[in-house]
């Protein structure tokens, strides 16, 4: 138990050195941010017309447009993250004619994001209570993102999900036909989407598209995310036994102004000491390096990362145990997002059981295999995780052990 508890320290110690996720931009709507954090083609034609169609920053619930309507959400919304949130009704109009409107539009300002990596964004969506009657094909919520003042692309999109109404669902492959989750009727739920990318800057734009009929749609709490991005990126570090020695090997996809690496071993109580030291090479490369000493029991490594500054950074540990012999596993993509798949070698056939195991202890996964001899690729449920640090273990019915890390993107 003592172990176990120190590894789960020092994987809390781990994802704030290397993972921590960093809020870079956010809009809650209650001050008026037009022409500051944001800007819109904000309107309500009750003002003129006396047309509820309208889309506009309120704090009305039910939403009623201020002056003249009288008619508007027909629901209460619920999970409100404030006073105020951003809705709207039948956005592109059909007053005095179909489509008399463009989508509606918010786009935030532009977003420091220098340094940063693995971007999301998330908001918070709701609906009234004409969801599942009033959604076409060609109604549509659509987050777009632009980096360094590049061209919009798609990042997430809801769309309708019937040709003569239905629900509002997510798009999960944004093909515009909805494969998703229907979106919640009258309650704000979160939804975060990954922007593949990075740069300087950042503009996340939403483009309401709803065209004609009575569609009624809030957002709220809009947030960009992004995780500090490290001179070092290493895509992959591990340890496998080798007669009586321990044979490492890490890649790296990238290195900026990296100095070297210290290689630690530790205990079974993860007490570290060095026990060498490696040059970076200064860009991506692979390394080997061979603990000779003859090790016993369990036994972790782990590299230390130093930049040209002295700033150092720890990887992941990785276990030998030399009361069983072990199999060596490589995760890829890691860190992952939507897919995960674990490459083992199997020395001969026979049954092996995987489990997935969060930094509290708790099992999250498991599964067993018969697999024959020869190298194997086993798909992760990354996607039903959250964000975090998991621990892999994999045991074989003759002893033999493996462990390897994944990170949730």
């Amino acid at each position: 138990m003592k172990t176990l508890l120190l590894f789960i320290a020092f994987l809390l110690y781990f994802k704030v050195m290397l993972y921590s996720q960093v809020t870079l931009y956010s809009e809650s709507f209650e001050t008026d941010g037009e022409g500051s954090r944001y800007t819109s083609n904000t309107y309500s034609d009750c003002l003129t017309f006396n047309n509820p169609d309208f889309f506009l920053r309120t704090n009305i619930n039910p939403v009623i447009p201020p002056s003249f309507c009288t008619t508007g959400f027909g629901t209460a919304l619920t999970s409100l993250q404030g006073s105020w949130f951003w809705a709207g009704e039948d956005i592109r109009s059909n007053f005095p004619a179909i489509n008399s409107r463009p989508p509606g539009n918010i786009t935030t300002q532009s977003i420091n994001i220098s340094g940063y990596n693995t971007l999301t964004v998330s908001l918070y969506l709701a609906t009234s209570n004409n969801n599942g009657t009033r959604w076409e094909w060609d109604d549509s919520l659509n987050i777009h993102a632009s980096i360094n003042n590049g061209a919009f692309f798609t990042v997430g999109r809801f769309t309708g999900g019937a040709q003569f109404g239905g629900d509002l669902k997510q798009d999960l492959n944004l093909d515009g036909v909805a494969d998703g989750a229907t979106v919640s009727v009258a309650n704000f739920t979160q939804y975060t989407f990954n922007i593949p990318g990075t740069g300087t800057s950042l503009r996340v734009e939403l483009d309401f598209d709803m065209v004609g009929g009575s569609e009624e749609i809030a957002v709220d709490f809009i947030e960009v995310k992004g995780i500090v991005a490290v001179p070092v990126e290493l895509i992959y570090f591990g340890a496998k036994q080798a007669g009586n020695q321990v044979q490492l090997q890490w890649e790296t996809a990238s290195e900026q102004n990296s100095s070297h690496y210290v290689i630690e071993r530790g205990d079974e109580n993860f007490r570290f000491a060095e026990i060498g030291r490696v040059e970076s090479a200064g860009t991506a490369h692979s390394y080997n390096w061979t603990d000779l000493r003859s090790p016993t029991g369990v036994n972790y490594y782990r590299l230390r990362q130093y930049d040209l500054d002295g700033t150092s950074r720890l990887s992941s540990t990785a276990t030998v145990d030399f009361k069983s012999r072990n199999m060596e596993v490589k995760i890829f993509p890691n860190p992952a997002d939507g897919y995960a798949q674990m490459n083992l070698e199997q020395e001969k056939s026979g049954h092996i059981h995987v489990s997935l195991i969060d930094m509290s202890g708790m099992l999250k996964w498991e599964n067993a295999y018969d697999l024959e001899k020869g190298s194997h690729q086993i798909d992760l449920p990354v996607e039903q995780l959250l964000q975090g640090i998991y621990f892999v273990r994999i045991i074989s019915e003759d002893g033999q052990a493996g462990n390897a890390m994944l990170v949730k993107g």
